[in-house]
């Protein structure tokens, strides 16, 4: 009987779900620190929404 660690495909699925593991993990880690940042200034504030409205705008107009 083989081993699980000696396999080749039970090695290779090992190593693909460790990887999507320390991927979800890791993008969780970096939600958390952004979330915690804060959103800056009034004029920084201001200028988000004009760009949001900006990209907003160029997608309407894509989509028609």
């Amino acid at each position: 009987m083989l081993s699980v660690f000696t396999d080749p495909f039970s090695n290779s699925l090992m190593t693909i779900f460790s990887s999507g593991i320390v991927a979800l993990l890791t993008a969780a880690v970096f939600r958390i620190l952004i979330g915690m940042r804060g959103t800056g200034t009034e004029k920084m504030r201001g200028i988000a929404h004009q760009v949001r409205l900006g990209a907003m705008a160029f997608l309407r107009r894509e989509y028609r």
